[in-house]
This record gives C-alpha cells, sequence and structure tokens, in this order.
C-alpha cells in the first residue's frame, strides 16, 4: 500500500496474512506504533533473521521488518528469507 504503518495495522486485523520490508530503509518513526499494534493482536514482529528488533537509539537508524499475524507464518517467512541469503 506505500506506508508501513497501515501495512503492519492491515496484519494486526487479519486483513493480511504478513507485511515484510527487509531493504533496510524503515526508520523507527515509520513502524513503532503499529508493530505494537501488531503485537497486541497476538501477530509476531522481527528482524529479517527473526530476532526481536533492536533498541532504537534515534528515528535516523534503519531497519527490516518481518509481520506476521502467526507464529507459524512468521518462522515459515523467516526461514525463507534466510534460506534465501545464504
Amino acid at each position: 500500500m506505500g506506508s508501513t504503518a497501515i501495512d503492519c495495522v492491515y496484519v494486526a486485523s487479519g486483513t493480511y496474512d504478513a507485511y515484510i520490508d527487509i531493504g533496510e530503509v524503515l526508520t523507527g518513526e515509520s513502524f513503532l506504533a503499529s508493530a505494537c499494534i501488531v503485537l497486541e493482536a497476538g501477530g509476531v514482529v522481527s528482524d529479517y533473521q527473526g530476532k526481536p528488533l533492536r533498541s532504537i537509539t534515534n528515528l535516523s537508524e534503519k531497519f527490516s521488518l518481518v509481520t506476521a499475524a502467526t507464529r507459524e507464518l512468521h518462522e515459515e517467512i523467516v526461514a525463507r528469507l534466510n534460506h534465501k541469503k545464504t
């Protein structure tokens, strides 16, 4: 859709099954609030390696993001992403 925030909220609402942005170009301000919504809805949020997002020390840091509605889907996405990177 062009907005990380709305894409993440769509995951939380069940409109999307997952949202992936692994370009290391997202800044915290573009996903922090919506990532919290995904977590509160029972979804999973991580970096492309499946690790929790690192602490954000300033809003110009760049991040990758994998969000999924279920843990199983999230694990499958991360496994496929990391298989392609090796």
